[in-house]
């Protein structure tokens, strides 16, 4: 009865835009109520890709709005390597 009740969701796609770049965007949405209290929060992210086979290098941002988050904003980069 007093317990937390949230609902999260993702959504996201990435597509290859011109030979090894690739771009992704994501949109992401919480909401519910936490110890008797309501609230929500969501996010949108911009990711860009560099395909340089066998080594993929990206960079991502996202910003936070709702609640207690506003402006949250993050970036992030990358690199992995991929061996078949």
């Amino acid at each position: 009865g007093n317990g937390s009740v949230l609902w999260a969701s993702a959504y996201g796609v990435d597509v290859i835009v011109a030979g090894p770049f690739s771009l992704g965007v994501e949109g992401t949405m919480t909401m519910g109520t936490e110890a008797g209290t309501a609230w929500y929060a969501g996010g949108a992210g911009l990711g860009l890709g560099l395909d340089l086979s066998p080594v993929v290098i990206s960079l991502a941002g996202r910003v936070g709005f709702g609640d207690d988050l506003w402006p949250q904003a993050t970036v992030a980069a990358s690199a992995r390597a991929l061996f078949e």
